[in-house]
């Protein structure tokens, strides 16, 4: 699994391993070795960037760490399937630096063998970035007031995908309905303003097991008094 440090990709392998699978985690340092190694059943590339405000500031950057290196991966761990980690942007953002990056290292692996999975707002106890703490601190959110925003339990998310991983082409995996970033921070009491372009980020055809996107804020709630006594 490459991006196993990773924010997602640390609660996957967890998950993973927790469920009895064999995981073995490729960083920086050991890629040349692990690729060389073979072997493979499913490779899972959780390594992507996921900031869309610094995608548009460093689109260079963002196309090297999202498409050139999804065809890395697919060429030297060929020929393991691969199970690309990717975004709702894809779909919804294609007029913007994150959505197309997405959707052109998208194309390099949705062959009919591989499985593309885009997942939406995730959130989990490591959670140390992103809009949800954004808010909780009072920061300007970098989007319009009246996103919506399917978010998503990444440890649900990281158990949906495990079930789903002999499927192949692009799949959505999202929690049912959204809610809008102002009514997030109105919910948590927060003077966050925001500044952007409407950005919603919503899974229509998410089944009933799927959790609600609100059940976000009893997340969010938890979180502020998490970090409050962590600060006294």
């Amino acid at each position: 699994m490459t991006g196993a440090s990773g924010f997602f990709g640390a609660v996957m392998a967890q998950v993973a391993t927790e469920a009895g699978h064999d995981v073995t985690p490729v960083t920086r340092a050991g890629y040349a070795a692990a690729s060389a190694a073979g072997g493979y059943d499913l490779v899972v590339n959780a390594a992507m960037p996921s900031g869309r405000f610094r995608a548009e500031c460093n689109p260079e950057e963002d196309f090297r760490e999202t498409v050139e290196k999804t065809f890395r991966i697919r060429r030297d761990f060929a020929p393991a399937r691969l199970l690309q980690v990717s975004s709702v942007s894809a779909r919804c953002q294609r007029d913007r630096v994150y959505g197309r990056h997405k959707r052109a290292a998208e194309a390099l692996v949705d062959d009919g063998r591989n499985l593309v999975v885009r997942l939406g707002p995730l959130y989990h106890e490591t959670l140390s970035k992103g809009v949800i703490l954004d808010i909780l601190r009072g920061d300007t959110v970098h989007a319009a007031a009246g996103s919506r925003y399917a978010f998503t339990p990444a440890a649900w998310a990281a158990a949906e995908m495990l079930r789903r991983c002999g499927e192949s082409g692009v799949i959505e995996i999202g929690a049912r309905g959204a809610l809008r970033l102002d009514e997030l921070a109105a919910a948590l009491g927060s003077a966050s303003g925001f500044r952007g372009a409407e950005d919603h980020q919503e899974f229509p055809d998410a089944p009933a097991r799927a959790p609600a996107a609100d059940e976000v804020i009893g997340f969010a709630e938890a979180l502020r008094r998490h970090l409050g006594e962590r600060a006294q």
